[in-house]
């Protein structure tokens, strides 16, 4: 659904395809701080509604999923974790700005901003224990695609909602998390996070704000790199509520 305040006995099931390549090219200027940039390229298509007879109602929903971007990317980077994967201590701030235009091959004009700022405290020498917090913000500029929007669900943003459940030009999101590492292979998390989408012009409304609460447990498979398979069950909830499992390698964040 587009907007905050989007109800789940209104949702549309649908399917797209989508293919997504994003590489940047960083530069280390001093240290941690890492400048640069790239290209990115998104394109969906084969979308369809699921399980209604005939598509014509929705033409106008499905020719918006099916789009093409491609743009140039400027990313800077400040980092210092100690592990890219799974980061026992340090900090990670990044910022990416991208433009996109039909001139560049894609269907759109439109601008996409990013900021992400992470942080890791050891609680013991050990590194047993570790506290992870996680700050977030997105903006969509211009004539931006639908699934182009700024987007809160899923397995690393507001876990416990469907991913892209609250979707619009605007999204803040922040998240804490809780690393109990339990045994030598086997560990614990818990978490909880909050987090909402606005759109243009709109002011927060503390009423709309969508939360997050969740717990997972941690196998470690490579030691060395300390990385982990992690199995979370988080419940979302607000004016509407959800609940989801999430199985993936290496942390949310």
């Amino acid at each position: 659904g587009l907007g905050r305040a989007t109800l789940q006995e209104n949702k549309t099931e649908i399917s797209f395809n989508q293919v997504l390549v994003e590489p940047l090219l960083l530069r280390k200027v001093r240290q941690h701080l890492f400048v640069g940039g790239g290209i990115r390229y998104y394109h969906t298509y084969a979308a369809k509604v699921k399980e209604v007879e005939s598509q014509v109602p929705f033409k106008n929903l499905i020719d918006s999923l099916n789009s093409t971007s491609l743009g140039i990317e400027f990313a800077s980077t400040i980092d210092s974790r100690d592990n890219v994967l799974n980061a026992t201590e340090g900090n990670f701030l990044e910022f990416t700005h991208g433009f996109y235009d039909k001139i560049l091959g894609g269907k759109n004009r439109f601008m996409l901003s990013k900021a992400n700022f992470r942080k890791y405290f050891r609680t013991n020498p050990d590194k047993l224990n570790i506290i992870a917090m996680e700050l977030y913000t997105r903006f969509a500029w211009g004539n931006t695609p639908l699934l182009e929007l700024s987007s809160l669900g899923g397995a690393e943003l507001l876990r416990g909602f469907q991913e892209g459940r609250f979707r619009e030009r605007f999204a803040y999101f922040t998240q804490l998390e809780y690393r109990w590492q339990t045994f030598r292979r086997v560990g614990f998390v818990f978490f909880g996070g909050a987090g909402e989408v606005l759109a243009k012009g709109e002011s927060i409304d503390f009423d709309e704000v969508k939360y997050s609460l969740g717990t997972g447990i941690r196998l470690k498979i490579v030691e060395k790199e300390n990385l982990n398979i992690r199995l979370d069950y988080a419940f979302g909830f607000g004016r509407e509520t959800e609940n989801n499992f999430y199985l993936g390698i290496a942390e949310a964040f």
